[in-house]
């Protein structure tokens, strides 16, 4: 991986990932080629059916020819994986292995199911067609999963140096009613495992700001999965409703240092068209504007913490949306602060364009 790309992407400590789950309707390779293309400082592996996400040669082999790291894996959901146990702890273990052998620092799982949704169809006595509903049932399998996540985990944990993080997940509508089929779906629940990933879109499901979330959760936060939300999941950044631009500020006001991970619907992405020009536009273009967004938060904090006079403030934001620069940034500061500011203002303009 290039020096400036990392360097930009792991501005204020933290580095920005695009899913392989963004594009798992595509060969694995080419997502690897597009974060790369793309700029951004590595990816997040999504284990699913396809043998390549789990094929550790053939991994290894793709992070050197497109030097873009795995900086996290995604534990599978799929309902079958070839080789891989159909219990969840036996496939969050399996995955902290996966994770250990490609150099990966954090794992990603799903917080326990509640209730399984099985799909009913009835067939009318009379005339043509059927009837289908889905019907809750209690999932016993991920009552032991959520056993296993409060009592072993631990153990396992202190034995690895990977992160093992457990997911909010979204709401689902059941007979007009939203209906939580996971565990973890309040603030209080989810305190129940102490690192967890921040998943934007899954709180929009549940008309939750995920400004609040983070906190309401700050202490556990320990990866963000960003999307938007605009009664579709998993939209691109800043295209749906939640008002992102809080959440950022609240992770770089309380010094978040892990991994932002982009996941997002593939069709979101390409918009019908999925030529790699069109893709690589989409994931580059969002990237520059969070640099931009990102660094321009930096600036203003920066300002904030040199107790500068409401004036010097506004005319400093000013600059960096093009207008003239402040005569004096800070009070009593010297030329070369005055020009590292500058430098980082055109830094954030340059970025963000």
């Amino acid at each position: 991986m290039g020096a400036s790309r990392g360097q930009l992407g792991r501005a204020g400590g933290v580095q920005l990932a695009l899913s392989t789950g963004s594009l798992y309707n595509l060969a694995l390779d080419r997502a690897f080629g597009l974060a790369q293309a793309a700029g951004y400082d590595g990816v997040e592996l999504l284990v699913d059916g396809r043998r390549d996400t789990y094929d550790v040669p053939y991994l290894r082999a793709l992070m050197e020819r497109w030097q873009t790291p795995i900086l996290s894996v995604h534990s599978p959901f799929a309902v079958r994986v070839e080789g891989w146990p159909e219990a969840s702890e036996g496939r969050v273990q399996q995955t902290l292995r996966l994770a250990e052998e490609v150099g990966a620092g954090t794992v990603v799982c799903h917080s326990p199911l509640r209730w399984y949704l099985l799909r009913v169809q009835v067939r009318r006595a009379f005339g043509r067609g059927s009837l289908e509903a889905l019907v809750p049932w209690p999932n016993r399998a991920e009552r032991r999963y959520r056993q296993w996540l409060r009592k072993e985990l631990p153990a396992v944990q202190a034995s690895s140096p990977v992160q093992v993080a457990v997911e909010n997940m979204p709401a689902k509508r059941l007979f007009g009613q939203t209906v939580a089929i996971y565990h973890g779906a309040t603030f209080a629940e989810l305190t129940e495992w102490p690192s967890l990933v921040l998943d934007t879109t899954h709180w929009g499901t549940w008309g939750v700001d995920p400004a609040e979330a983070y906190a309401a959760l700050k202490e556990r936060i320990r990866h963000v999965h960003l999307s938007d939300y605009d009664g579709r999941e998993h939209r691109v950044p800043f295209s749906g409703n939640l008002g992102l631009e809080e959440l950022l500020r609240a992770l770089r006001v309380g010094g978040y240092e892990g991994v932002v991970v982009v996941e997002l619907n593939p069709w979101a992405v390409a918009g019908g068209d999925w030529s790699c020009g069109r893709l690589e536009g989409v994931l580059g273009r969002w990237r520059r504007g969070w640099l931009g967004f990102w660094a321009s938060l930096r600036i203003v904090r920066r300002l904030r913490q040199a107790t500068l006079c409401r004036a010097c403030l506004e005319r400093a934001i000013d600059y960096a949306k093009g207008g003239p620069a402040p005569a004096s940034a800070t009070r009593g500061s010297r030329g070369s602060s005055r020009a590292r500011l500058r430098r980082a203002v055109e830094r954030v303009l340059e970025g963000g364009s």
